[in-house]
């Protein structure tokens, strides 16, 4: 993984490690379009983070209970659409919670940024640097898969119980 790190975007890197194969750049355009349909949160994480912010929590725990919320246009979905979805929303939900607590207005996902500029627009409002985004992407791509710890256990536990994947991510963030 750290020989690509430096040198793959942050899709080309989570489609990798999806599918055991670098993507075509058909795929990854392919890819990076469904993430960028998904960004959008439902109207319900919206207001669980507002409320958040009245309590001032971390962001972990703000993460927690707007993750949760995500089933609620997901339930009926496959799970490699589900799948999609959370990886598209973490981002912009952490981004939201940040502007949120800051009293920043929250900010609308772009569709012509990939998923690192993008949680870097939401996050300063700006459109960002290549650099900075080839940091984030560098950063990005060495975390994404990070072996079998807690959370991870805590997710294969959940999935192989037949639950849905936003309850297995909801519990690996608990984890």
């Amino acid at each position: 993984m750290q020989e690509i790190a430096s040198q793959a975007t942050f899709e080309e890197v989570a489609y990798l490690l999806w599918n055991d194969a670098l993507p075509t750049a058909i795929e990854v355009d392919e890819f990076r379009q469904a993430l960028t349909a998904q960004r959008v949160l439902p109207d319900a994480t919206v207001e669980i983070l507002r409320a958040t912010v009245q309590y001032k929590l971390p962001a972990m725990d703000a993460l927690l209970l707007a993750a949760s919320t995500l089933s609620l246009d997901l339930s009926k979905s496959e799970p490699p659409h589900q799948a999609v979805a959370v990886l598209a929303r973490f981002p912009v939900i952490m981004a939201t919670y940040a502007r949120l607590l800051k009293g920043q207005t929250i900010l609308t996902p772009r569709d012509d940024l990939g998923h690192a500029a993008n949680y870097l627009y939401l996050l300063f409002g700006e459109v960002p640097q290549p650099e900075q985004v080839r940091g984030l992407e560098t950063y990005l791509n060495t975390v994404l898969d990070y072996g079998l710890n807690a959370s991870t256990f805590t997710a294969r536990v959940i999935i192989s119980t037949g639950s849905d994947l936003v309850s297995a991510v909801v519990g690996a963030i608990g984890a």
